[in-house]
């Protein structure tokens, strides 16, 4: 690694998006570079993220993750201005110009679609903007889904297990978490059963190990796997899928696995009737009322054809790795960034933070904003729960500038 040169004009850097690759590429640079000015924006008025708004609401380990972070944003020197879109609010171009360095950091949003015969159908709903839902996103606030009678899963990843794990909860098995129960009940309905249609077989499912095995303590689950035609399977996640058979219970929900296993139609005129898979040279039918999809995000191209703009994170490598591979792939890059500042001779000072608009400063939200929403969410949770989230982008602008207090002047 290349130390970075303190005769040299104190580094202005940008990074575009707060999530796990963002703030653990801010947290390596903030130690490499300590003089440094580091400006993490987001478009939302929160920060963190993926952590916030992707990781299931009853993973709640994982989700305190992000408060390490809290002290990275208490340095001298790093700077949250959320609510402000790098393209739409702020010219991409601009950035460049006011920074030494810009990182896109702003990960994959868009699920990718079945691509059958009625996989438009509106029952059929990608699992990204579901667990968006679930945690509150402000962009899904008026996309409420229906998810009840039989359940298609299609994937056989994390996310599909997480999908899986959560529909197949009872209430008090989500106390812990931060699924709000009024949402809860709008959105899951009763469930006949579930069944998880994958591609793969036993030895190529990307689903991990720990995630299948926290299945079986479902309380209502009953489970079956089929598709088992390798009885050599060596995997983690192909013995865990093996171990849960046997873990059926006198539970009232089914839960099936069927493997090597693909979708080909979505049948139904105006809303799911059914999905006709196919299994070896046969095609089979199954009754469903909601298909949820799970089988990853479409890559964005968002233009970075100009100097000093590198990419982080999943918009980097693509939806792949957990967040430790974040911290770790973060690391390598700040060293690359560390090395092109001190591969730059006569390096020009550059405004920063400085040299953005009034009007854009005006209408962001600073950390001290997302310590006001922390505060709300967590003053009255819902019984059984850690938070009530804030769901509207007005009501999170609301508390984070202060506007939304009652006569005593606390936030509600």
């Amino acid at each position: 690694m290349t130390a970075h040169d303190a005769s040299d004009p104190a580094p202005r850097l940008a990074i575009v998006g707060s999530g796990p690759a963002g703030c653990y590429l801010a947290q390596h640079l903030s130690r490499r570079v300590p003089d440094a000015e580091i400006v993490i924006f987001d478009r939302l008025a929160t920060p963190y993220g993926l952590f916030r708004y992707g990781v299931a609401p009853d993973h709640q380990g994982t989700k305190t993750t992000a408060k390490q972070f809290d002290r990275l944003f208490e340095k001298r020197g790093v700077v949250f201005v959320g609510s402000v879109e790098v393209g739409t609010d702020l010219p991409l171009e601009t950035l460049t110009e006011l920074f030494d360095v810009t990182v896109l950091a702003t990960g994959l949003s868009q699920d990718r679609p079945l691509g059958v015969p009625g996989g438009d159908l509106p029952q059929v709903l990608g699992a990204g903007r579901l667990v968006r839902f679930l945690n509150g996103h402000p962009d899904e606030y008026d996309n409420q889904p229906r998810i009840e009678g039989d359940v298609i899963v299609v994937g056989l990843g994390n996310v599909a297990v997480d999908v899986v794990r959560l529909l197949a909860k009872t209430d008090g098995e989500l106390d812990g978490s931060d699924a709000d129960p009024d949402v809860w009940e709008r959105t899951v309905g009763p469930i006949r059963s579930i069944t998880v249609v994958s591609r793969s077989g036993p030895d190529a499912v990307k689903a991990d190990a720990s995630m299948l095995r926290e299945l079986a303590d479902l309380r209502r689950a009953r489970f079956a796997v089929l598709g088992l035609d390798d009885d050599g399977s060596e995997s983690a996640a192909a013995q865990a899928l093996l171990d849960l058979a046997p873990t059926s219970s006198d539970g009232d929900l089914a839960v099936t696995f069927l493997l090597n296993t693909t979708p080909v139609e979505v049948d139904g005129a105006h809303r799911v009737t059914a999905v006709r898979v196919r299994s070896g040279d046969g095609v089979d039918e199954l009754a469903a009322d909601t298909v949820i999809t799970a089988i990853g995000f479409l890559p964005e191209n968002p233009v970075t054809e100009l100097p000093r703009v590198h990419r982080a994170g999943w918009l980097a490598h693509g939806p792949v790795g957990a967040i430790p591979v974040h911290r770790a792939r973060a690391a390598e890059l700040a060293d690359a960034i560390v090395a092109e500042l001190a591969r730059e001779v006569d390096r020009r000072p550059r405004p920063g933070v400085a040299g953005l608009p009034a009007d854009l400063l005006k209408g962001a939200t600073t950390f001290e904003g997302w310590r006001r929403i922390d505060a709300a969410e967590t003053a009255s949770p819902p019984a059984g729960r850690v938070r009530r989230k804030l769901r509207s982008a007005a009501e999170l602008a609301d508390v984070a500038h202060g506007r939304n207090t009652n006569e005593s002047g606390t936030e509600h």
